[in-house]
């Protein structure tokens, strides 16, 4: 039993072969370039022999489309100042839930404002030293 170990241990130094060094990592990177171009090639023939176009791109959300699907009121004049403050919050409402940033915010409770409170904003706006930095 001890020969068999020994003859198997003497036939790997006969061959006297040692491994391959391993890739380096440029070479590495030029194997995976070449991999993901044959990979595209590969799909793009597989769509093109089945009649497919590619894959549509996801469609940007609309979140002015949806902001106005909440039915936000509109704000024109208020004597009360709680009722502007209602305004407000019901507002601020509708815009987390279409999950605005803060420029989009003003730009679509700016949809809301009516009759003479539009010339306020736009009295507000040319007033203001940067009004593109205005925001909610």
């Amino acid at each position: 039993m001890a020969n068999t170990h020994n003859r198997g241990a003497n036939e790997n130094n006969d061959n006297n072969t040692n491994p391959p060094p391993p890739p380096t990592l440029e070479q590495v990177l030029i194997m995976q370039a070449q991999m993901l171009q044959i990979m595209q090639q590969t799909m793009a023939n597989m769509q093109q022999a089945q009649g497919h176009q590619p894959a549509p791109q996801p469609q940007q959300r609309d979140k002015l489309g949806e902001f106005q699907r909440t039915k936000p009121p509109t704000f024109s004049h208020s004597i009360k100042p709680m009722d502007t403050d209602d305004w407000l919050k019901t507002i601020e409402k509708k815009l987390q839930v279409v999950q605005c940033n803060n420029r989009e915010r003003v730009s679509f409770a700016l949809q809301q404002l009516v009759d003479p409170v539009v010339d306020w904003w736009d009295a507000y706006v040319e007033a203001h030293k940067e009004p593109e930095s205005i925001n909610w």
